[in-house]
């Protein structure tokens, strides 16, 4: 039991500096690796991964909006083409089977691997009109796997090279708190969350979100001291490629 503590505040911890830092919250660890570390099923994991990028995003979005880092001609399109479609994907998913669940999240993460390379070879992606088609796809990462959007634009913004490097994490976390809240609506209508949750459940989430806290003033920090666009880009792909590989074998040799 204290190993299990030990490993969800970890989690939380490594959830809340991804946040701050890459722009990308901790539901890269959390969705993958919950089922087999604490039992949750997919959609009980889902669930917890929605509301932890919710409260993070607050925090992110308060703290990005005190240092002026937010770019809203960036928000406004992301949310106004991510919202409908995060809600409509989550309610969809609460009616899949856990292993179709699994599956849609492996094929996330096989296009979340491909993504940077097609950003960098086809040109047409690099504009700014493309803002609306990743915002889409956001909303649907969002919906049906849990994991945040950020995977989906973070690497489109940092590969377009449109803006500054340390804004992309500023923009993104403000999105998601919009996406993410009509996700959790969509299980709210489509599973009765979160009136049917188990203490299990409620104490895995904050065992989770507490170390969560702590770990935004550790990736606040690496954010502002570190301006390095290329370093932030080739540890999300290196995390990407390392959750791809455990759910490759989950899925194809269980």
């Amino acid at each position: 039991m204290l190993f299990s503590y030990f490993v969800l505040g970890c989690l939380g911890m490594l959830s809340g500096i991804s946040s701050a830092y890459l722009g990308v919250g901790g539901s890269l660890f959390l969705v993958p690796l919950l089922p087999l570390l604490v039992g949750l099923s997919p959609i009980e994991t889902l669930q917890i991964s929605l509301s932890i990028i919710l409260v993070m995003s607050v925090i992110n979005t308060l703290s990005f909006l005190y240092q002026k880092l937010i770019l809203w001609s960036w928000v406004y399109p992301i949310v106004f083409t991510g919202l409908i479609i995060s809600f409509l994907s989550s309610f969809v998913v609460s009616f899949m089977t856990d292993d179709r669940i699994r599956f849609v999240l492996w094929g996330f993460l096989v296009f979340m691997l491909v993504l940077p390379f097609f950003v960098k070879k086809i040109m047409w992606l690099k504009t700014r009109e493309c803002v609306y088609a990743f915002g889409s796809l956001m909303g649907l990462c969002v919906g049906l796997t849990g994991l945040g959007g950020g995977f989906i634009i973070s690497p489109y913004l940092h590969e377009s090279k449109q803006m500054p490097s340390k804004n992309v994490s500023a923009v993104v976390c403000c999105s998601m708190f919009f996406v993410s809240l009509f996700a959790l609506f969509g299980q709210i209508q489509g599973s009765e969350f979160p009136f049917k949750n188990s203490s299990f459940w409620w104490s895995c989430y904050f065992l989770l979100l507490i170390p969560s806290i702590f770990g935004l003033f550790i990736g606040y920090f690496l954010n502002i001291k570190d301006k390095s666009r290329k370093r932030r880009v080739v540890l999300l792909r290196l995390l990407v490629a390392i959750m791809f590989v455990k759910l490759s074998v989950e899925i194809f040799y269980s």
